[in-house]
């Protein structure tokens, strides 16, 4: 049999049975020719570039070989309905084509097919085919059907694959030299996108896809790994269906897949009388949880409730758990708690423009600060700052005799080098001076 070729060396078509002619366009990659001596010893070769399309009727057999993994895209003459049957060199049908189907194409290995044009009726059939190379990184050869024929590959490299109506599954395999994220992208060139599930040496899962899993065709998935042998499998769980074959691009790439915890500040001062929510979030809603450095001086409830116990400074370390794509990371918040209010506030006045004011002590405090002003919003109020927490009374001097003043208190710890105040008290005095 011999075997003849386009100018551009591409592809060439074999005839069962007589009237039957093929032109496929320049670009078709592979070879279709004339395999007829097993099945009938009339055929005979054809050389592209006189017709443009196959001619039958009846049933007519086609045989075609593939050099390469591709898609075959015909079109196919409506003047009758027909089918087309494709059949692998071992005689098991690898796709099925009709007339009034919506897809027209195929997504085939490479290998020796034969297609056979069949119409029940005595109309003519009619079909052109255009071939299109997948051009795979690995040639498929079967053998990544198994996981024990993965292709191995590794991080930062693109690679080319395709699922075809006879090749539903592809493995590959990947090794992790240490504890990392690891991103899966792969894109998907099929109408329907294909399943992608990992695997450690062990045979765990460690990642599948679901419904929500793609965006536009695009999967990025965010997946956690240790150190050891991963497998990948991207897998058309519908054969013969074709809007499940196709091309796709597959890339890994490690990256740090510490938790990372966002929506708190660095630091929060809280007072003893009103605790204070923090409602931090984690990524892939890592679960959190909290400790606080110092249990005297603050806690913190498991909803992120601040609950001051005393003045002074505490480290609260916020943990989010590992999930699925990120491993367990930590954030620490500074939290300065401020005295509690002052209690016990009374005062008298005795002599002319002068005011005494007592307190009741302030154990935590490192001082106070009076405020006066002859207004009760204390608006422009003076103030009057007293070092040490044993001091609980104090004069007032200088004021204007026959004046209504206000006079409140409150408490201060320094912590840093810096004054954390009390709230307001609960009460404030008020008299008019002699």
């Amino acid at each position: 049999m011999v075997l003849k070729k386009t100018a551009a060396g591409l592809l060439s078509l074999a005839m069962l049975g007589a009237g039957a002619f093929c032109e496929l366009p320049e670009n078709v990659i592979g070879n279709i020719s004339a395999q007829a001596s097993s099945i009938s010893s009339s055929a005979s070769d054809y050389t592209f570039g006189t017709k443009k399309t196959i001619k039958g009727y009846g049933t007519k057999n086609y045989n075609l070989k593939l050099s390469s993994s591709g898609r075959l895209d015909f079109t196919l003459d409506k003047t009758s309905s027909y089918m087309l049957k494709i059949y692998d060199s071992k005689g098991n049908k690898a796709a099925s084509l009709y007339t009034n189907s919506s897809y027209h194409y195929v997504n085939l290995k490479a290998g020796n097919y034969t297609i056979e044009a069949t119409n029940g009726s005595s109309d003519t059939f009619g079909f052109t085919a255009k071939f299109t190379s997948a051009k795979e990184t690995f040639k498929e050869t079967g053998k990544n059907d198994k996981k024990s024929g993965a292709d191995k590959i590794s991080f930062n490299k693109l690679y080319k694959g395709q699922l075809a109506s006879n090749d539903q599954t592809d493995y590959y395999k990947v090794s992790v030299n240490n504890e990392s994220g690891m991103l899966l992208s792969l894109t998907s060139k099929a109408e329907k996108n294909p399943v992608v599930t990992v695997y450690n040496s062990k045979g765990t899962q460690v990642y599948a896809t679901d419904y929500s899993s793609y965006t536009n065709h695009k999967l990025n998935a965010r997946i956690k790994v240790s150190k050891g042998t991963y497998y990948i499998r991207v897998e058309n769980l519908f054969s013969l269906l074709n809007e499940y074959t196709g091309n796709y691009d597959l890339k890994l790439t490690s990256y740090n897949s510490k938790q990372v915890i966002s929506n708190v500040k660095s630091s929060y001062t809280v007072n003893p009388e009103m605790s204070l929510a923090i409602a931090p979030k984690a990524k892939e809603n890592g679960k959190i949880s909290y400790k606080s450095s110092n249990t005297s001086i603050c806690t913190v409830t498991d909803y992120g409730y601040i609950i001051a116990k005393k003045a002074g400074k505490a480290v609260i370390t916020i943990t989010a758990e590992s999930t699925t794509g990120y491993k367990k990371g930590t954030k620490k918040v500074v939290v300065y708690c401020t005295p509690k209010r002052v209690s016990g506030l009374s005062g008298y006045t005795k002599e002319k423009g002068t005011a005494n004011v007592k307190w009741s002590k302030s154990s935590d405090a490192s001082g106070y600060v009076i405020k006066y002003a002859r207004n009760s919003k204390m608006k422009n109020a003076a103030k009057k700052t007293i070092k040490g927490n044993s001091t609980t009374s104090y004069r007032l001097t200088g004021l204007k005799s026959g004046e209504k003043y206000w006079i409140t208190i409150y408490a201060y710890k320094t912590i840093d080098g810096k004054n954390y105040y009390s709230i307001d008290p609960y009460i404030s005095i008020a008299g008019t001076i002699h």
